[in-house]
């Protein structure tokens, strides 16, 4: 049966392949299967493989067929302090004030994201340096603007498994 881009066809055996040229070699895989729609359906699951004109396109396409591509894991805004706060990397700081100013500063963090900005994955490295640029305008001391920074990257650092890029 031809194919937009191949043949498939069956062996004696019962099991039908697909045949395909790719830079002017012909390849044949067998499809694993002697229904022929099956057949058909398999091959329509290949064909962007080989119709991908880039390394990224046919590595991205290997790596979810092989289910190497793990579902994002989204994180809410609204739910970052409650997840960090239940982290067992989460940090522990000595006082309660300490820990309660951690809350604050991601509040504040949180309150300065756009509308349009729901999940943490959202949040971008454009995003917190307009964040810091604030924390210059209101003329801190410099210890607590580092302070503010630093307690943020911890909650970011802890919690970067909910972005899906790892950023």
């Amino acid at each position: 049966m031809k194919q937009e881009v191949g043949t498939i066809y069956q062996k004696p055996s019962g099991t039908y392949y697909y045949r395909y040229q790719i830079n002017g070699e012909r390849k044949a895989i067998s499809l694993k299967t002697k229904n022929q729609e099956e057949a058909k359906r398999k091959v329509k699951e290949l064909l962007p493989v080989l119709k991908a004109t880039s390394i990224e396109v046919v590595s991205a396409h290997v790596a979810h067929a092989r289910n190497l591509v793990k579902p994002a894991n989204v994180l809410p805004l609204t739910e970052v302090w409650n997840t960090y706060s239940r982290h067992p990397n989460r940090a522990t700081p000595a006082t309660v004030n300490e820990r309660l100013n951690y809350e604050a500063d991601l509040r504040d963090f949180l309150a300065s994201l756009p509308e349009s900005c729901q999940y943490l994955h959202e949040v971008t490295p454009g995003l917190a340096d307009a964040y810091a640029q604030k924390l210059r305008e209101r003329q801190l001391a410099v210890d607590t603007h580092n302070r503010k920074i630093k307690r943020l990257r911890k909650i970011f650092s802890t919690l970067i498994e909910y972005c899906p890029d790892g950023s």
